[in-house]
């Protein structure tokens, strides 16, 4: 009886072995596959995220930039005219209500009119 188990074992043992082999190279493939494709996505998804913010801070320092060069354009504009001679035009500058730009606007509006003043001496 012996000799027939044995047998038979050893047949058993190197059909599990082969399956056990077969089963192992079958997830190998599949976890190397799922490597590269989840590798890819998750790429693709970091190049739209990246891509995303990339717009996004473009969009906001434009406005910013704009932002900042209207309100100085409102003060600056006045300045210019009371260069040339004309002191008392009043400009855009009086409506800023942007609080570092109304600051400015409202010392440069002293300077004018402390110019006003002088010029009517």
């Amino acid at each position: 009886m012996n000799a027939k188990t044995a047998k038979i074992t050893q047949q058993a043992d190197a059909l599990l072995k082969k399956d056990i082999d077969l089963n192992n190279a079958g997830a190998d493939k599949a976890a190397k596959r799922m490597l590269r494709t989840v590798y890819g996505s998750a790429l693709a998804l970091l190049a739209v995220i990246l891509g995303a913010a990339v717009i996004i801070g473009i969009g906001v320092s434009f406005y910013v930039v704009r932002d900042v060069s209207s309100g100085i354009a409102s003060i600056v504009t006045p300045d210019a005219s009371a260069r040339q001679g004309r002191p008392d035009r009043r400009g855009p500058c009086t409506r800023v209500r942007r609080p570092r730009s109304a600051a400015m606007a409202d010392a440069l509006q002293v300077f004018k009119e402390a110019l006003i003043a002088k010029k009517a001496r």
